[in-house]
């Protein structure tokens, strides 16, 4: 079981941060009227905003103190990543940083507008999840087999959706083991890739699964596999990519965590990996995560995920290479 921190200690580090000035140029005196931010980097409605404001609703209760979940979309999450990196170190405003802000983007970008490492102050980590490859409920493809049999007799013919580095590499690293060739059509937000796969003017999308949930029950979309190793707990009737021959070591999970401006006093850091951990494993809220999101809970310490995003660095630097992904 996780201490519980009380709302009086986290205000208490809070306020610490402005005695921490000596030690934290940027640092400011804390305020136990001012909300916190966290902010999400992606379009509202996306499974990152969802995961978000399921694990807010419980943080913001424990630790007494207003959360405001602010959506910074653009640039494959590097708006809101920058607009937190710039923030004041003293916890009030927090990045919901993902495989994309932080693993993806330094191999993805030529110049990126932020540093994955040197700018921020990593918390904890918030779920692991798999994605799903989506189709058109009436599309003629009903498994991954069909979709890379037509890629080989059609060079050229399909197009996919991306909108994030998870939704990109993962469609990459698809393509490339399989070796087929298909049209990638960027967007700005998941919801808008789940527009045009529903219209027809794309033939598939590798994306969260939380937010095709609902296109998914009303038959708008269906899912040919998912990016784990093996089968997803919650759609238990789809296969993994890995079980379509050529594929079995295939296995991909995005994944999202809690990240504070660099700076950041070490006391506030340990506070929110605390109150973090404690939400996740709050019985309603991991349920909430698990089954509305498709998320998987394995809550982490502050060195845990440090070290967690140090392996996934290494991952992606290797993936975005050998999925032939150049720079832009």
């Amino acid at each position: 079981m996780f201490k519980t921190i009380s709302r009086t200690l986290f205000l208490a580090a809070l306020a610490w941060s402005g005695a921490a000035q000596c030690q934290t140029q940027q640092a400011q005196p804390g305020d136990s009227s001012k909300a916190v931010v966290f902010v999400v980097p992606f379009a509202a409605g996306s499974g990152t905003d969802q995961i978000t404001r399921i694990l807010t609703s419980k943080m913001g209760e424990r630790m007494g103190k207003a959360i405001v979940v602010e959506n910074k979309p653009g640039a494959n999450g590097q708006i809101g990543s920058l607009n937190v990196a710039r923030a004041q170190p003293d916890g009030h405003t927090l990045l919901v940083a993902t495989v994309s802000t932080h693993a993806a983007n330094r191999y993805l970008f030529k110049e990126l507008q932020y540093d994955p490492i040197k700018d921020f102050s990593p918390i904890g980590r918030i779920t692991l999840n798999p994605l799903a490859l989506l189709v058109r409920a009436d599309s003629a493809f009903n498994s991954v087999g069909d979709l890379i049999e037509f890629a080989r007799k059609n060079p050229g013919k399909l197009s996919y959706g991306h909108s994030n580095a998870g939704s990109q590499v993962s469609t990459a690293m698809l393509l490339h083991k399989s070796e087929v060739e298909a049209l990638a059509v960027p967007y700005k937000s998941t919801p808008q890739t789940f527009t045009d796969l529903v219209a027809g003017r794309i033939d598939f999308a590798i994306s969260d699964f939380s937010p095709a949930r609902a296109l998914v029950q009303a038959e708008k979309l269906k899912v040919l596999a998912v990016t784990s190793l093996s089968r997803f707990h919650m759609i238990p009737d789809v296969p993994a990519v890995s079980e379509t021959k050529g594929m079995e070591d295939y296995s991909f999970h995005a994944w999202l965590g809690l990240m504070a401006p660099a700076g950041t006093p070490p006391d506030i850091v340990s506070m929110l990996n605390a109150e973090l951990r404690v939400a996740l494993e709050d019985p309603a809220i991991r349920s909430q995560l698990e089954q509305n999101t498709g998320s998987i809970i394995e809550p982490t310490t502050v060195d845990e995920f440090v070290a967690f995003m140090h392996d996934q660095d290494q991952l992606w630097r290797t993936q975005v290479e050998l999925a032939g992904i150049q720079p832009e």
